[in-house]
């Protein structure tokens, strides 16, 4: 639980600090921006997994999970 707190503030940091050309931060983590996602997709990756793979998203701490899933989805649309 206290790596959890540790974690949760160590985002709240990044969120404040973080601007990568106005691109939106998918995970924190990783710094795997919607752009970065949108790459993996154009060099072939089909399915959340690929991108995974690709991109190292959503495989640290996994808070982002929710905002990589819907990402995802919505990009291979």
């Amino acid at each position: 639980k206290n790596n959890s707190k540790q974690l949760s503030c160590f985002h709240s940091f990044l969120d404040r600090r973080i601007n990568v050309a106005n691109d939106k931060i998918i995970c924190k983590c990783y710094k795997v921006t919607e752009k970065d996602i949108k790459k993996a997709i154009k060099k072939g990756a089909e399915s959340a997994k690929n991108i995974r793979k690709e991109t190292k998203a959503d495989t640290a701490c996994r808070h982002c999970t929710k905002k990589f899933e819907k990402t995802v989805k919505d990009l291979l649309k």
